[in-house]
């Protein structure tokens, strides 16, 4: 995992606070899909998922660029998406702003979050 500089949250192990911040559970998000509802849960089962809105398709390029050897999809959520957020509720729930990006392994735990877009240098 990477960390983001977030602080943890002070829980108990009853308690539960969805986020996806580096190490937790990522969260579950219903999302329309072409054929059906989906749970953002059901995207994490084969490999790594990037998690992103339409204004943040480059990262995965950059990505790429930082190890070729991985085995991920992009996944872009929200308007002219993959998949329609039904509540609106990706960027606030995920931790992150238009263009920012999440990270989520196989298992369902985040890896690597950026809260902001990309700046035009980093592509």
């Amino acid at each position: 995992m990477v960390p983001d500089g977030t602080k943890a949250l002070a829980i108990t192990a009853t308690q539960y606070f969805p986020n996806a911040r580096p190490g937790s559970r990522a969260p579950h998000l219903w999302l329309q899909g072409p054929d059906k509802k989906i749970s953002t849960i059901d995207l994490f089962i084969d490999s790594f998922t990037l998690l992103t809105d339409s204004d943040g398709k480059s990262w995965s390029k950059v990505l790429l660029s930082m190890n070729p050897a991985l085995s991920f999809r992009c996944v872009s959520i929200g308007e002219n998406g993959d998949y329609n957020d039904i509540n609106n509720d990706f960027h606030e729930l995920y931790g992150i702003e238009h263009g920012g990006a999440v990270l989520v392994r196989p298992d369902g735990h985040v890896y690597w979050r950026s809260v902001n877009s990309l700046d035009s240098d980093q592509i």
